[in-house]
Order: C-alpha cells, then sequence, then structure tokens
C-alpha cells in the first residue's frame, strides 16, 4: 500500500483503521448487526454468546389455520395415554366412564342410550347373580352354612376350658355353637333359602338317624403349624355321603365346589398367636386319643353366622329332619 507524502520512511504502522470501518460512517465497527461470522468464531478463544435476531429479522410465518371441528378433536387422553388429573376424573360410584370421549356431546350420547338401552353392570353374588341398577331391591344375604349339631358333654367342656387357660393366643368355640360342618355357603340371599333346603333334603332322603362318637384331638394343618384345634367324629358316613351329593346340587346354584376331601371334625378353637403353643400342644397330647360323648343324629340345619364383637353368634333358618 502507498505511503503518505508526509510519512518518514522509518514509521511503522499499526493496524489500518479503514478496514475495521468498512461500511456504513458514523457507525462504530463492534457494534454490527446480526451474528459474527463463522471464522471469527474458530478463531475466538472465547465461548461466541448467540444473538437474538434484531427487531428487523424475518422470522418464518405461522399460516392460520381452521378450528379443528369437535367431532374430530382427539381428547388429551388419547394422545397423552392418560388423563392431566386423574383424581378429579376417576368414576365414582357405579358409574363407568370411559377416557377420551372423542368429543361426543351429551345430546349424542343420550340419543345412542335412547336407541340401544342402557348398559348395565352384574354383580356376582355368591348363591345367584344380581343386576345392579334393574330397578328392583337388592336382595338381603346371610353368611350361610349346612351342619349338624354336637351337644356339649361334661368332658368336652373341661378339655375346651383346658385350652382357654393354656393360652391366650387360642379363640375357644363356646361348646353350645359346637357343630359339625357339612358344606359352608358363605354370603347366601334369602331368595335362595327354599332352593338351598330342597337341595338338603334331596341330598339326606336316604339317611335315617344314627349314632356318632366324639373322640380324638387334632390341629390343622399340623401340630407344629397349628390354625384349627378340632376333636374328631366317628360313624359319620352318612353326613360324608351327604357332603357329597349337596356340593353337586349346590354348584349349580353358584356356590363353589369344594376342593378338598371333606372331613368330619368339630372345630373346638382358632389360633390367633403364636404365645404358649407348647402348652396347647401339651393339652392335645394328653387328649389325644379321649372319648368326648356319643350322639344320635336325626337333623340337619341351615344356618347363618352373625359376627359379633363377642364372636361368631349361629342361629338356625331353615330344619331338615332324617326319615321325613
Amino acid at each position: 500500500m502507498a505511503r503518505s507524502l508526509h510519512e518518514p520512511p522509518d514509521a511503522v504502522r499499526g493496524p489500518r483503521d479503514d478496514i475495521a470501518g468498512r461500511g456504513r460512517p458514523g457507525r462504530n465497527p463492534r457494534r454490527r448487526r446480526g451474528r459474527a461470522s463463522a471464522g471469527h468464531q474458530r478463531r475466538s478463544r472465547n465461548p461466541v454468546r448467540l444473538r437474538l435476531p434484531h427487531p428487523g429479522a424475518v422470522l418464518p410465518r405461522i399460516r392460520a389455520t381452521a378450528p379443528i371441528p369437535r367431532s374430530r378433536a382427539r381428547s388429551r387422553s388419547s394422545v397423552c395415554g392418560h388423563p392431566r388429573d386423574a383424581r378429579s376424573q376417576r368414576p365414582r360410584g357405579r358409574t363407568l366412564r370411559l377416557w377420551g370421549g372423542g368429543g361426543e356431546d351429551l345430546a349424542d350420547r343420550r340419543a345412542r342410550r335412547a336407541s340401544s338401552g342402557t348398559l348395565r353392570r352384574t354383580r356376582s353374588v355368591r348363591g345367584g347373580t344380581e343386576h345392579a341398577g334393574a330397578g328392583r331391591p337388592h336382595s338381603v344375604t346371610f353368611r350361610g352354612f349346612v351342619a349338624v349339631d354336637i351337644p356339649p358333654s361334661p368332658s368336652l367342656e373341661q378339655f375346651a376350658e383346658q385350652l382357654h387357660h393354656a393360652s391366650a393366643s387360642l379363640k375357644v368355640v363356646s361348646t353350645d355353637q359346637l357343630h359339625l360342618t357339612v358344606k359352608f355357603l358363605g354370603d347366601t340371599e334369602e331368595g335362595l333359602v327354599p332352593e338351598i333346603e330342597g337341595a338338603i333334603r334331596e341330598a339326606c332322603a336316604d339317611i335315617r338317624p344314627f349314632e356318632i362318637t366324639v373322640r380324638e384331638t387334632g390341629a390343622f394343618p399340623s401340630l407344629s403349624r397349628m390354625n384349627v384345634i378340632w376333636v374328631g367324629v366317628d360313624g359319620a358316613e352318612p353326613i360324608g355321603r351327604a357332603a357329597a351329593a349337596l356340593d353337586a346340587s349346590l354348584e349349580s346354584l353358584g356356590f363353589a365346589a369344594e376342593r378338598r376331601p371333606w372331613k368330619a371334625h368339630v372345630t373346638l378353637a382358632r389360633v390367633k398367636g403364636h404365645r404358649d403353643l407348647d402348652r396347647v400342644r401339651g393339652v392335645l397330647d394328653a387328649h389325644r386319643d379321649d372319648v368326648f360323648g356319643h350322639h344320635r343324629v336325626d337333623r340337619i340345619y341351615l344356618k347363618k353366622s352373625v359376627l359379633t364383637p363377642g364372636g361368631a353368634q349361629y342361629s338356625v333358618v331353615s330344619t331338615v329332619v332324617f326319615g321325613e
């Protein structure tokens, strides 16, 4: 570049100001609009901060679209897979609600229900089925079972008293509530009582009064893992045959069939803890082969159980006498 006529020949020239000041006159070259060039970013040691476009920058245009029809709109639950607030939209009571309404309004739903009928959900009840919302009151249910009574004897009452004092972990059954369970029913509709009584009469049609002997002691499932303490019953084969026939006939009424073979026993106590169970095992071993009485069996009962703070209380619903 040519030197000025007034510049000495040995002058050292600095950076050219006219190069940095190219552009429009009167502007600071360091305050240029826009982003720095890529080459400047590569040569800089410090990271370059990106600058937002200046107010005059041209941004992409967003075209306005027509609103989506309500019938075609998809709810957020169908897109995201779950509602925004599941607690506020969850079904309450017996109302069946489907997530994501698909844009269907209330008038459309009422018209569709009127044309197709109301969808009703059935609730299974042991002993029958009940249609929820069918326009009739719900049937009253009770906890039922079929059994033969076992009268108390002095020796059996003494044995129950020893169990009661042996451990506070035992719930001893009152001797006036002892029975031989033939079939456990569970929740039973009162409207099914005539059909259940008919099934009992049919199962016991060939049974005549007979004698049983209450003897021996034991525990379920074993003495090392006691859940139920029982006394055995000898001579109850007629009841065993009636139990098998009754199990098959009541299955058609909705009662589940027994999965384990029937065994004649009288529940005397239930284990509710783990304290002093060794003492209980000692009492059972001492009366392992005892005979607690002989009884004549001439009838069978349909009973219901009511749970109270003092334990279960049993009452008779129906009675079937053998040989009638």
